[in-house]
């Protein structure tokens, strides 16, 4: 590995050691590929449904649709660490272009991860307050300024190296990447300051909010069936409790992906990060990362009934099928089971995402 010195002015003289073997940047490079076309793919399958389907364009699916334009944007950065990584004599273009990456970067990443704490919010207070307060909360105008203020927080987290010397942006020269730059004196207090306010708290909120969720639907559930009992068991009333087993299992199911895959694309990263010697791992770190935003189509779209079948829909060119639909008022299945007198949950939900 090579080594070289920075000295003068506000940066600190010292040695860096350039990680990035050859083999690696080759193999990075071809992650970052494979990376920014699943996640093209992913995300435009999903932003697509929702422009064809009129029945997505709902505040219930806003961040779902913020998520994917936040981690379809951070794809179309992807081209340019592809550029960093594979550059072994430092970045052969304008600086200007590695620094606007590094900030866009940091702010979209930290977006969707705070869009996912956003989300986990939004269902756990779905089935834990009345319908008319969760309306009220997450009302169209309250639903964008949440969004809005997500964007602003996260640009301004990214943004101190702009206007101060609290960090550099641009090229990396020892991870070859455009993030910061580490031969800035504040490079390591920049890292903890973004990392610190990008994802404990975030975490956190994902960790509760699925936990509590999944003991409100169970005992819910177990309400609802007990009402069942209570009032006479049917043939009906048999088929309900089945498909009531069957789609809680599939919520628990989708909770675990969902809290799984948020913790080993983000830990890894934040660990690695907080660490004195990262060493050969940074890069790969940053690999899962990424990997995140293309596998959020996955875990959020392909889990919910209505996106599953509008982006099929659309992955076929069957648009006009999704618009007879919604004119023909068509509801999921499960809905159509579930909307009964007797199968309303107590805090006025039925169990239908």
């Amino acid at each position: 590995m090579d080594n070289y010195s920075i000295s003068g002015g506000m940066e600190n003289e010292s040695t860096i050691e350039v990680v990035p073997r050859p083999v690696d940047r080759y193999i990075v490079a071809a992650l970052f590929s494979v990376i920014m076309s699943a996640g093209l793919f992913g995300n435009g399958l999903v932003i697509a449904a929702v422009i064809v389907s009129k029945e997505l364009q709902s505040v219930t699916y806003a961040f779902v649709v913020a998520l994917s334009v936040s981690d379809l944007l951070t794809m179309l950065n992807i081209p340019w660490s592809i550029v960093a990584i594979l550059s072994t004599d430092g970045w052969p273009l304008p600086h200007w272009i590695c620094a606007l990456t590094g900030l866009n970067m940091i702010a979209l990443i930290g977006f969707s991860i705070c869009t996912m704490a956003c989300i986990a919010v939004n269902r756990l207070l779905l089935f834990t307050i009345s319908r008319q307060t969760f309306d009220k909360i997450f009302s169209p105008i309250n639903t964008a300024l949440i969004i809005v203020i997500n964007g602003v927080f996260n640009y301004t987290v990214a943004s101190p190296p702009v206007y101060s010397n609290f960090g550099k942006l641009g090229y990396d020269r020892q991870y070859s990447s455009c993030t910061w730059d580490k031969t800035n004196s504040n490079s390591e207090i920049f890292e903890l300051f973004v990392v610190s306010f990008q994802y404990p708290i975030p975490l956190l909120v994902c960790i509760t909010c699925y936990i509590k969720l999944f003991f409100v639907i169970r005992n819910q559930t177990k309400v609802m069936l007990s009402t069942q009992d209570s009032t006479g068991s049917t043939s009906a009333a048999s088929n309900l409790r089945k498909s009531l087993s069957k789609r809680q299992m599939q919520v628990t199911k989708s909770m675990f992906y969902i809290l799984c895959t948020f913790l080993a694309c983000t830990v890894p990263f934040a660990i690695i990060m907080m660490s004195s010697s990262p060493g050969r791992l940074g890069p790969y770190t940053g690999c899962i990362l990424l990997l995140n935003s293309a596998l959020n189509p996955l875990i959020y779209a392909t889990k919910m009934p209505h996106f599953k079948t509008d982006m099929k829909r659309v992955l076929f060119c069957r648009y006009s099928q999704a618009h007879k639909r919604h004119e023909h008022g068509e509801t999921a299945p499960m809905c159509k089971q579930v909307t009964t007198a007797n199968c309303v949950l107590t805090t006025n939900h039925a169990i239908c995402f």
